[in-house]
């Protein structure tokens, strides 16, 4: 009479396999978990106009940038990521009488060499044109001195096109930076 074996291999094999399945799915939903948590964070749903920082952004920046009302009772910002010789237009209008400080940074450059330009706006309109000399991420910053009084600024601003593979816009020093 023949004896059938059982093959314990055939088993550790089934078992070695279910397990790689089960770790490959709970990388994927902690990753795409992981991305939805940080997504929320800054605050990629909480704007259906698509005008505030975007941190999933692989492309340059282009066109209408920003184009609202926002009210500052602190500080705000904006960050975008430019190519070289893009032209950026920036029109900002206090509407009330505060102060506001409007800075242009370059992430690329440390300390107070990021800091390209500085402009203080009371109770009046500015127009400022920038020209990108250096690919790479900018920041306007605006920054309220009196902390205590909301200040609501009228921004309007525009970014010439470009080719907006991510490439043209990268600057190597944006990803090294260390402050």
């Amino acid at each position: 009479m023949t004896e059938i074996t059982k093959n314990p291999h055939g088993k550790e094999r089934r078992w070695k396999s279910r397990a790689l399945l089960y770790l490959m799915i709970i990388v994927v939903v902690m990753s795409v978990g992981s991305s939805f948590a940080v997504a929320q964070m800054e605050g990629r749903f909480a704007d259906p106009g698509g005008q505030l920082n975007d941190a999933f952004k692989l492309s340059c920046d282009q066109g209408i940038l920003a184009d609202r009302l926002v009210p500052i009772s602190d500080d705000g910002e904006y960050n975008w990521m430019f190519a070289k010789g893009q032209q950026v237009n920036i029109t900002l209008t206090n509407l009330n009488d505060t102060i506001v400080t409007m800075s242009w940074i370059r992430w690329a450059l440390k300390g107070d060499y990021g800091l390209l330009d500085t402009n203080q706006i009371t109770n009046h309109t500015i127009f400022i044109s920038y020209n990108i000399q250096t690919a790479g991420h900018y920041q306007m910053e605006l920054v309220a001195t009196n902390h205590t009084i909301l200040s609501y600024l009228q921004i309007y601003a525009s970014a010439s096109t470009t080719n907006t593979a991510l490439w043209n816009c990268l600057n190597v020093g944006d990803l090294f930076r260390t402050d």
